[in-house]
This record gives structure tokens, C-alpha cells and sequence, in this order.
């Protein structure tokens, strides 16, 4: 098996219903267990897909197990949960001026200027659920906080298109392009990366030579002049 950013996941029915955006991998044992499909190009939404989901993949391909319906994609969790806690009313306590003797029932706080206002909540898969822009739910500013939750296996990374690579010697080798992944056991053997600017080259390299790995860094336990022995990769 084989995941690339960029590449069309189709069902069945040879629909396609989003692209591969990036590749959820266990660091420690190179398990790679879900993708990020990518669905919409205006308004975009991210959901995290299970590998056992996939039935085959080429380079450009990704193509899903045939009892999978609609609702089945649909009910896929969102890569990114954005929730929010609002501070109601109730919450806020107004402090009296100075020299001036308040009773503790007269703290809670009046609207005396109107604070900054934003759009409520930031999904744009939520404008489904509004009919109009006199619906649109905003909310005060200073009023929340939010927290953002990622619905990928704890320890898991999502290593992104592009991530750079390092030797152990500090040499930038190469980005990562692909992820060559044992189809059987569901662990990453490679990372196909890129170098060059003009002239590119592309170079596999065994996952066994991984120390760190982080969504954006792949950092080598080799150094550069070993890797420049490595075959090129061809298509």
C-alpha cells in the first residue's frame, strides 16, 4: 500500500469523495492506522479515515472497501474539534470603583459597551444548520475560550505532505512524499522523499532509519553520506 497527499480516494462505485491529506502514524511502532481525507475545495472538511476503510491504493489512488455506504463517510469523525466554553452572565462579577462600598449582590456585571464579535462556531460544515444570515450565531469575543481536540489515536502524529528530512548530521535530505505501508500488518517500510529543485530526484528510505518523527520534522539516525548510496525510486 502506498499514500501520497494529493491522491483520490474513491469508493466503490468509483465516486470520488475527497483526497489524501495527510498520513496518521504511531511513531514508536511505525503503525500507520488512519488518513485525513480532505473533502470540499471551498469550504473544506478534514475526516480521519481507518486503513482497514482501504481496499487498495497506487500513487494517485486510493480505492475503498466495497461495503461501505454513504452514511458509513459521513459519520467519520473530523480530523480537528474546535469546543468552546462561554462565560455566561451569571459568571461575570463587576467590580466597584474605587472608594465606593458595593453589596456582593450588585457585583454581577451590566453591559455598559458592546465587546468584539465573531462568528460562532468556526466550522464552515456548520452553515448547513442555519437558514439565513439573520441566524448566524455570534458571540462575544472575550466571552470564550476554545480547545481544539484531534481524533487520531493517542501518541499519533499526522504526518504532513512536505514534512522535512533530516540526517543526523543536520543535512535537510529531502520532504517526504510518500508512505509505502505493509498491507498486512499496517506498518510503514518507507518514506519516499523528494530533493532538488529543478531537477528532483526521489529516494526511498526504510523507516528503520527514523529517530523523530513530528507532523512537519522527520529527523534521520543516519547521516547524509549514506543516503547519497541509496537508489533512486521509479515509478
Amino acid at each position: 500500500m502506498e499514500f501520497q497527499s494529493g491522491a483520490k480516494v474513491v469508493n466503490a462505485q468509483g465516486d470520488t469523495v475527497g483526497h489524501v491529506d495527510r498520513v496518521v502514524l504511531d511513531p514508536r511502532t511505525k503503525e500507520v492506522t488512519h488518513i485525513v481525507v480532505r473533502k470540499g475545495t471551498l469550504f473544506t472538511t478534514d475526516r480521519v479515515l481507518p486503513v482497514k476503510m482501504v481496499a487498495d491504493t497506487n500513487a494517485d489512488r486510493i480505492l475503498l472497501q466495497p461495503d461501505l455506504t454513504k452514511g458509513d463517510l459521513e459519520n467519520l469523525p473530523e480530523f480537528e474539534e474546535t469546543q468552546y466554553l462561554l462565560a455566561l452572565e451569571e459568571d461575570y462579577v463587576k467590580r466597584p470603583q474605587a472608594g465606593t462600598a458595593t453589596p456582593v449582590a450588585a457585583h454581577i456585571a451590566t453591559a455598559t459597551t458592546a465587546p468584539a464579535m465573531v462568528w460562532y462556531p468556526s466550522s464552515p460544515a456548520a452553515l448547513s444548520g442555519y437558514s439565513g444570515l439573520g441566524m448566524l450565531p455570534y458571540v462575544p469575543a472575550a466571552d470564550y475560550v476554545t480547545q481544539t481536540k484531534r481524533n487520531i489515536p493517542d501518541n499519533a502524529i499526522g504526518l504532513k505532505d512536505g514534512a522535512h528530512v533530516h540526517s543526523a548530521d543536520g543535512h535537510h535530505v529531502g520532504d517526504v512524499e510518500r508512505v509505502f505501508v505493509d498491507e498486512q500488518s499496517h506498518r510503514a517500510t518507507h518514506l519516499l522523499i523528494e530533493h532538488g529543485i529543478f531537477f528532483k530526484t526521489h529516494t526511498p528510505i526504510p523507516v528503520t532509519w527514523i529517530d523523530t518523527v513530528t507532523e512537519n520534522d522527520v529527523t534521520l539516525a543516519v547521516s547524509e553520506k549514506l543516503l547519497k548510496g541509496l537508489p533512486e525510486y521509479k515509478d
